[in-house]
């Protein structure tokens, strides 16, 4: 604000010629008092917008996948869709993005053929993409005057994560699918916000990231994300004051428990409407429970340049060190959502820290927040990815069950949960919501 009303007062540079400079002009418009570079009276515009809910009593309409024919997870999105249709009612629609300068035509027919009812269910169009993780590139939302169906995009992705092909916007699309698109005023990615229809969640590192990109007050930008979503923001995590990297805004450090929120947390929300809404937080310590013996499953510990013992040591040593690390900001997500009236129920989770994974040519975390909740024949469900490793994929369907849902395995191995985990994401990261 201060940059702009020097511009326009010394140099007399337009908008236009701002906006070209990447100087956020767009919310200039909050400032009543920008040009004399006051922030009083700020007031962000209401978009008139609020979230789709995602819980387990809603039942799921529209759901968005991508895939590319180009990429090893081809395969993977075909049977995650094969799944989904079978799992999900007939009245679940998909819309699936096919990155362009395949065979679409092909492609089409291969999805067509998937299941009895697919060609009905099922539209398949062009656009560009960088994963196939659809969730973080757009949220689904409804206009609150009309009830019809938003794309809400965010503002922009950080470059360093090789996101800049899923802004929609940039590809001159105005809707996707007859669904029309609104851009944000902020930057953030879908996995790190989460809204069950009673609560708005949003990482704190997304709070951090507008605070140092849009030169705004941490009050500012939550104000800006309630009037953009239509709710009253919690966040999740702590908002650090360290400095971005310039060149690509990398935080050096993390308020968050990981880089996305829904990597440790699910909402199921309101199971019944008497009760409180529930919250599935990932624990660490809930998988220590049986790590002796998930250490002696010889597709984890075996066939690495290590020796089985050896490995097995080193495997057991990176879980609970890292688990150390995310314990203190596990037990604050908690302290936040007892605050906000839920009831907690602890999922199994073990990880490894990404940038000290010496086994990375295979999957060893296991995560079971990153779930779909939906209401399935009349059922509140959670459907989720086994990984084929009973201990743990029988921990967390007791905990779907504990906290009221019924869990839905979209496979019967663990092939294709693993193979998400690779490209670190998971169900939820494949899944965007439309309504």
């Amino acid at each position: 604000m201060e940059v702009a009303s020097v511009l326009n007062n010394q140099y007399a540079i337009s908008l236009e010629e701002m906006s070209l400079l990447e100087v956020p002009v767009d919310i200039l418009s909050s400032f009543p008092a920008w040009k004399v570079a006051s922030q009083e009276g700020f007031q962000p515009k209401q978009s008139n917008l609020t979230l789709s809910a995602i819980g387990a009593n809603t039942e799921i309409q529209i759901l968005r996948l991508q895939l590319s024919p180009f990429s090893a997870t081809l395969s993977a999105a075909l049977l995650l869709l094969r799944r989904l249709l079978e799992t999900l009612g007939s009245a679940t629609h998909f819309q699936v993005a096919v990155e362009p300068g395949g065979n679409v035509e092909a492609i089409s027919d291969l999805i067509f053929g998937l299941h009895d009812n697919a060609r009905e269910r099922v539209q398949v169009y062009e656009l560009e993409t960088s994963s196939l993780f659809a969730q973080d590139n757009a949220r689904g939302a409804k206009c609150l005057q009309t009830g019809s169906p938003v794309l809400h995009v965010p503002r922009g992705f950080r470059q360093e994560r090789g996101r800049s092909r899923d802004d929609l916007l940039r590809q001159g699309l105005d809707n996707v699918c007859g669904v029309p698109i609104f851009r944000s005023q902020l930057f953030w990615e879908g996995g790190n916000i989460l809204h069950d229809g009673t609560n708005l969640f949003v990482g704190a590192d997304s709070i951090h990231e507008n605070m140092v990109r849009l030169g705004l007050t941490r009050l500012q930008v939550e104000e800006l994300f309630c009037a953009e979503f239509g709710q009253e923001v919690n966040v999740l995590g702590e908002v650090l004051t360290s400095s971005f990297v310039t060149d690509d805004f990398r935080g050096f450090d993390s308020g968050q428990a990981s880089f996305h929120i829904d990597l440790d947390l699910s909402l199921p929300g309101k199971i019944h409407n008497e009760a409180d809404p529930v919250a599935m937080l990932a624990s660490p310590s809930v998988a220590f429970s049986v790590l002796s013996q998930i250490l002696s499953t010889k597709k984890l510990t075996a066939e690495h340049y290590l020796s089985e013992e050896e490995a097995r040591r080193v495997i057991e040593f990176e879980y609970k060190s890292y688990a150390e690390e995310r314990i203190a900001k596990l037990e604050r997500y908690n302290s936040t959502l007892r605050s906000c009236g839920y009831s907690i129920f602890e999922v199994p989770d073990l990880r490894i820290d990404p940038q000290d994974n010496l086994f990375s040519t295979r999957n060893l975390d296991f995560i079971y927040c990153n779930v779909l909740p939906a209401r399935v024949a009349d059922t509140p469900s959670v459907l989720y990815l086994p990984y084929g490793i009973p201990q743990l994929d029988g921990l967390a369907e007791k905990c779907y069950r504990n906290a009221g849902c019924e869990p839905l395995p979209l496979s019967q191995s663990g092939r294709l949960a693993n193979l998400l985990m690779l490209f670190r994401g998971g169900l939820r990261c494949a899944c965007g919501q439309i309504k």
